[in-house]
């Protein structure tokens, strides 16, 4: 039997691209390292969450090709390497890392999500007609994006040789990307980027690519994950009876620890409804001083118990203006601290106070946005990972957590969704149909 392993630089990626089988009705959860595996069920689908995408390039060579290795040892003989939809990390490290432990014949590199806004035209990546590094995605705190030709991004991540196959190629037909791949093969060029203006040019990369009876490792985001269940070369796919939702009629938990806008917006929209209460973290307080973090913790804390204990759902998020942040940049360098550390900080402190207040049983299900915070809340909690169920959007998944809780959790990348994708979010986990 084809059983799948999906290896992922954070946990919102790890979630979004796994639930991608889950909705093909594949058992498929998603874990924090690989001791995690629930014997409960047959698990159809692995997804491994490095936590790799920002540390140094070496230290994220050696953990994917170890949990490939690792993967390859427990049975699991497909591999998908998903990697950010807005191309941050270290993609040509990890890719390097896998093409050493399997050694295919093509690292076949879609990153497209086109239904998400994502495209990839002539090798350029645009974001919403933009191109990437026009983004905000350039003043990413952790991993700016400054270059939006793909090709050349990752060259710059890689010594192995790069080819593109065109949106142009694609759409002429089998026949003609067979051609360019057996020149590229010739030519010993390993790593194939293709454009993706469409959802069905994702499709087409697929099916072409299984034809040509080649062994491939897949490298792409949740949107090329979408049509692997329904290759014919792997025959995933089982069929789907609909995810249900047990209603909850305790509060929901929402934690926003990404500064996207996109995910700011969302925010806004949430705190219109008037059964939620926002409690903003003073973001320069918790990296202050010990005494101010102390506070501004308990200061949080207290606020969202008392308000959850009147039956309120709570947004807890840091503070993100242009001036907080650079405030806490300043703070954070002189005290001798990276951008990373200063980001990775602030997450654990808002882990901290979810975690305690779902330890103290105020709360029925959570939404976590941001990957970093979802990986500090669930670590805090003692989860061990997720059992995907299905998406309230595309790209925002819905799990059950792998805890003694079995809590309904929405994780979201920063920059997913829509206006609306939060507020979707808490109707959902309270058992109503939004689909």
């Amino acid at each position: 039997m084809n059983k799948l392993a999906i290896i992922a630089d954070d946990l919102t990626g790890a979630s979004d691209s796994g639930v991608q089988f889950a909705r093909k009705g594949l058992v498929t959860q998603v874990l924090f390292d690989l001791t995690g595996l629930s014997g409960e069920r047959e698990v159809e689908v692995i997804v491994v969450d490095t936590d790799s995408r920002a540390l140094p390039a070496l230290d994220a060579y050696q953990k994917v090709q170890d949990a490939a290795k690792t993967l390859q040892e427990m049975g699991f003989n497909q591999l998908y390497k998903k990697i950010d939809s807005t191309l941050r990390g270290n993609i040509g490290a990890e890719i390097d890392a896998i093409y050493d432990a399997i050694k295919p014949t093509f690292m076949i590199i879609a990153p497209g999500y086109p239904k998400n806004g994502r495209t990839i035209y002539k090798g350029y990546h645009f974001l919403h007609d933009t191109l990437l590094h026009e983004t905000e995605l350039s003043r990413d705190p952790k991993c700016p994006i400054k270059e939006s030709y793909v090709p050349r991004l990752i060259a710059k991540q890689t010594d192995r040789p790069i080819g593109l196959i065109d949106y142009q190629t694609l759409r002429l037909g089998f026949d003609k990307v067979k051609e360019q791949l057996d020149r590229y093969r010739a030519n010993g060029i390993p790593y194939i980027i293709f454009d993706s203006l469409s959802e069905e040019d994702l499709q087409r990369i697929v099916r072409y690519v299984c034809r040509i009876n080649e062994k491939v490792v897949w490298v792409g985001s949740a949107g090329l994950a979408n049509y692997l269940p329904e290759a014919e070369a792997y025959r995933l796919q089982k069929s789907k009876k609909a995810a249900i939702i047990e209603p909850n009629e305790r509060p929901i938990l929402l934690v926003v620890g990404s500064v996207s806008q996109v995910s700011r917006r969302q925010l806004d929209r949430a705190l219109s409804l008037k059964n939620v209460k926002g409690i903003q973290v003073d973001s320069v307080k918790l990296v202050s001083d010990n005494q101010s973090r102390y506070e501004e913790m308990e200061k949080a804390f207290h606020q969202a118990e008392n308000w959850a204990k009147q039956g309120y759902h709570i947004a807890l998020y840091s503070s993100a203006s242009p001036n907080e942040i650079k405030q806490v940049q300043a703070i954070g360098e002189a005290n001798g601290w990276s951008t990373i550390e200063i980001s990775n900080f602030i997450a654990q402190n808002l882990g901290e106070i979810s975690a305690t207040l779902i330890n103290k049983g105020y709360f029925g299900a959570m939404i976590l946005t941001g990957g970093d915070t979802a990986k500090y809340v669930c670590n805090n909690i003692g989860a061990t990972g997720f059992e995907l169920l299905d998406e309230v959007e595309p790209g925002v998944p819905i799990a059950k957590l792998i805890h003694k809780s079995k809590m309904y959790t929405v994780t979201k990348a920063g920059a997913f969704g829509s206006e609306n994708t939060f507020i979707q979010a808490i109707h959902q986990l309270q058992g109503v149909d939004v689909k």
